[in-house]
């Protein structure tokens, strides 16, 4: 490959018209290019001006900033295939080059009202971006010097993940307080107090509405207010909430995974496990998969909550799945990172660390990122478990990484957070505060975000 990426690379690459190898070369290029990052990003954001240029006013679409044009709809493969053909044919004449665009932007504008489909595109509206908490936050975007923007200190320890959405930032203290911040200023817009106090379970935004587990309850607030919507009783949850299409999954220290109706809070089916259930659950083609503290991941038909399999660990389940490629990846207690076939259940491969592995997996190309409390991160080959870097820092990890242009984050007990290569594992950056972070970190808009537990929440650039 040259130096950079050719026009030609960036389109057939953001089309998904390569081939695995192309595209598998061009992910690793993108990893360790910064320029080539921008480019992309143009591309796509070209790509999604043509698209919700046309289709905005048919569907009032707000689409998300990052959303890839590609990956919007099934529809849109008839207009990949036109791209494929523009793109092989290097003598097309002027007229013929606009004939081919018109016939592109006609099949755009007759796709029908598409299904809903769970975008894969992070969006940081919940914990570790989306729904199938991959942790990946895109190929731009990436805090590179590691400088505060601003602190917001509360009156005790942050141990829950921030969400961000329009503008405001959300995450619980152990002062009893859940706040809602302006993300850009650091300002408090409103907070609630906790009747005894807030769990750790990190908000979930859909729609305006913030999903949350606080003292021994499950709510929905106003995102812009912070008023009561609903609440529903439930044993203490530290699980973070997922809300798709009208339903609300969430995991009870009770044992109990529960459905909730997202527009009410009544319960619509429960499923006993033998543990309590600090893992949230990540959630793909209609399945939910989750840890569980008897040793077991399991796959829950979404709908009925049925059981569809469970896997068992050798020990204690409290880190998050990642559901990638048809593969979940999840850490145990047992000191082991597994990947697991999302279909069947059976095990892929292990990778053994030197101590029970809390963090939660985040997947980027080939390659799973993780934290062990022997205090390092680990980087593994997602496709055979080997160890393809790890990096040590002074105490043991709890925060689940965050990846976001070709930059690893994550905080550790030592007091640090950090910025790593991701191809590499070489230290960019590290940000001091003044404690324990356990707290996961999320992108948006060039800024990253973390709770510390000297009481503080950070917004570092």
């Amino acid at each position: 490959m040259s130096n950079h990426l050719s026009d030609k690379q960036l389109i057939g690459y953001i089309h998904q018209i390569l081939t695995d190898a192309e595209r598998e070369e061009i992910d690793r290029h993108l990893s360790t290019c910064a320029r080539c990052r921008a480019l992309l990003a143009d591309h796509e954001a070209l790509q999604r001006r043509i698209h919700y240029g046309l289709m905005g006013d048919l569907r009032k679409a707000r689409p998300s900033s990052r959303m890839c044009f590609a990956a919007l709809s099934p529809g849109l493969r008839r207009a990949r295939r036109w791209a494929a053909v523009w793109m092989t044919t290097k003598e097309l004449s002027v007229v013929a080059a606009l004939v081919v665009m018109a016939l592109l932007l006609s099949t755009l504008i007759t796709i029908p009202t598409p299904k809903p489909i769970i975008i894969t595109v992070p969006t940081g509206m919940l914990f570790k971006g989306n729904l199938q908490r991959t942790g990946f936050y895109g190929t731009e975007n990436a805090p590179l010097a590691g400088e505060l923007v601003w602190s917001f200190q509360t009156g005790d320890i942050i141990w829950t993940s921030p969400a961000i959405a329009d503008g405001m930032v959300y995450f619980s203290s152990d002062d009893g307080y859940f706040y809602a911040l302006d993300s850009q200023t650091g300002l408090e817009a409103w907070k609630l107090k906790a009747p005894y106090n807030v769990s750790t379970s990190s908000p979930t935004i859909v729609d305006g509405v913030v999903y949350v587990g606080i003292d021994n309850a499950v709510y929905a607030l106003d995102a812009q207010t912070g008023d009561e919507i609903w609440r529903t009783p439930m044993v203490w949850t530290e699980s973070s909430p997922a809300v798709v299409e009208g339903t609300f999954y969430v995991g009870g220290i009770d044992r109990y995974f529960y459905a909730l109706d997202s527009e009410t809070g009544e319960k619509k089916w429960a499923f006993k496990t033998g543990g309590e259930i600090f893992s949230s659950p990540a959630i793909t083609d209609g399945v939910i998969y989750f840890g569980s503290g008897d040793g077991h991941l399991y796959a829950l038909d979404s709908q009925t909550g049925q059981e569809s399999w469970k896997f068992k660990t050798g020990g204690y389940i409290a880190s998050t799945p990642a559901v990638v490629g048809g593969v979940v990846y999840i850490g145990s207690n047992d000191t082991h990172l597994y990947a697991v076939d999302a279909e069947t259940g059976e095990e892929m491969w292990k990778f053994k660390t030197d101590a029970e592995v809390w963090s939660s997996p985040a997947v980027a190309g080939q390659m799973v990122y993780v934290g062990s409390k022997d205090g390092y991160l680990y980087a593994v080959d997602s496709r055979t478990g080997q160890e393809l870097w790890k990096f040590k820092t002074g105490e043991y990890i709890k925060s689940s990484p965050a990846v976001a242009g070709g930059v690893v984050y994550f905080g550790s007990y030592d007091y640090y957070f950090y910025a790593l290569d991701a191809q590499t594992g070489q230290e960019i950056w590290r940000f001091e505060t003044g404690g324990g972070i356990k707290s996961s970190p999320v992108v948006a808009d060039g800024t990253i975000y973390f709770g510390s537990e000297d009481g503080s929440l950070y917004a570092v650039r």
